[in-house]
């Protein structure tokens, strides 16, 4: 029994902070958690839900996919403007309809240019 009084007396009552617990108290408790892990990164503007496949691909292939979307209005507006000066007309008006008494055939031959004939 002397043994066991000894052997108590002989243990410290605090041990110093160790290294894994960071308590110090010896009493073994578990490690505390890690730091939660960085979010992933968001996903670019030109890579969210508001663009298909196709319309990222589009973008990618013109060099449109900067980081800033600042950077990438100059370029946008240059294209729509060209493309507006090179049409000359609103897409709804490039050709026009046939006149009223027009045989379908006149009007196919004078448009065959345009509708790739």
């Amino acid at each position: 029994m002397r043994d066991f009084y000894l052997s108590l007396l002989r243990q410290p009552l605090r041990q110093a902070p160790d290294s894994q617990s960071g308590t110090g108290d010896g009493g073994g408790a578990p490690p505390a958690d890690p730091p939660p892990a960085d979010p992933p990164p968001a996903p670019k503007w030109w890579q969210g839900s508001d663009y298909s496949a196709e319309e990222q691909q589009w973008l990618t292939a013109r060099g449109l996919t900067e980081d800033d979307p600042v950077k990438a209005l100059p370029k946008l507006v240059k294209g729509h403007r060209a493309a507006e000066q090179r049409i000359g007309k609103g897409l709804d008006s490039i050709i026009d309809k046939p006149a009223k008494d027009q045989p379908f055939a006149e009007w196919a031959r004078a448009n065959a240019a345009a509708l790739g004939l």
